[in-house]
Order: C-alpha cells, then structure tokens, then sequence
C-alpha cells in the first residue's frame, strides 16, 4: 500500500509537468514564425471572443455557436458563467456544460480559456463563498497600526487576535 501511495504521489507531482502543452504557456515568438502562420496562424495566436453561458444549455446550441464563431476565424473561446445560468456555478451540471463545450471544441482544433468565476465581483465563485460562509461577507483589512522605527531600534507590545498580518518596509534613503 505504501509504493502504491508513493507511486501516485509521484505521478501526481509530474503531471502537470507533462500536461503542458505550447499553447498554455506564455511564449515569444521569432518573427519568421509570425509571419510564416500570419494568414493561417494556429489556435493559439487567434483573438478570442467571450462565450457567456445564460439560460439552459443545449449542445444544438453549442454547436451553432461555435461554427459561427469558427467560420469567422476564430480559434479561441473565453467561457464565462453569467448570472442566469439554468444549472449553479461549479455544480454537476456546471460541469456537465463544460463538457459539452471542450468536446465541441476539440473537434474544431478550438481552445478554451474560462475567465472569472460567475462574474461580479470576481474572486466569489459565482457567489458560493457568500452562501457557504455567511460569515466571511463583507470583511475588510484595516490598518491597525502605524510605526516609524529608526535604524536599531525595536518595537513591542500586545497584538490583538483581530490582526491579520505584520508588515516591514525598509525605507532607503536616496539623499
């Protein structure tokens, strides 16, 4: 059981080393490449447009959707949950969605990039944080306190348990 772990923890920590593929890096290209792909470039180096999913989705759809947008030679889509999807953000049917969208992608050589997380304010996954954890909303950070310490001296005291974090700057003087 243990080599079975070990051998999983290994693979675990590779794989992602072996899922890169050239599109999903950032990369810079020697001109003679651009210009040699400039009138056919490859999925990677087309505009994306923003594909927001609103409302039930059907593969029918889908399907129209994208030969549209690759008839028009565009390569990449930017999915984006809106805020009336028919299914919750990141349930099983969320999901289920993508799915749909990465196989119809797959047979047009289309790439996917998925922006957000169930749009304003960014960050709340698609209000998930707010429903599980009523009690993390609308928390703030606020400064505490404020110290100008001299070369060599030392500050102490008591910290109240409602502070988040210290910080140091060093200030240098450029006179």
């Amino acid at each position: 059981m243990k080599k079975i772990l070990v051998l999983f923890s290994i693979i675990v920590l590779f794989l992602p080393v072996f899922a890169q593929k050239n599109w999903q890096c950032m990369t810079s290209p020697k001109v003679e490449k651009l210009v040699a792909g400039f009138k056919s470039p490859p999925p990677e180096y087309t505009e994306t447009v923003t594909f927001g999913l609103e409302g039930p989705l059907k593969r029918e759809s889908v399907i129209r959707d994208l030969d549209a947008i690759h008839k028009q030679g565009i390569r990449v889509v930017s999915m984006e949950a809106a805020y009336k999807m028919a299914v919750p953000y990141l349930s099983v049917g969320w999901f289920d969605n993508v799915k749909i969208i990465v196989e119809e992608l797959k047979k047009r050589d289309m790439r996917l990039w998925i922006i957000d997380e169930g749009k304003y304010p960014s960050s709340f996954a698609g209000g998930k944080f707010s429903r599980e954890r009523p009690d993390l909303r609308m928390q703030r950070l606020v400064i505490a306190g404020r110290a100008q310490l001299k070369e060599g001296e030392t500050i102490a005291g008591k910290v109240d348990t409602s502070v988040f974090s210290v910080v140091a700057i060093t200030k240098i003087n450029t006179d």
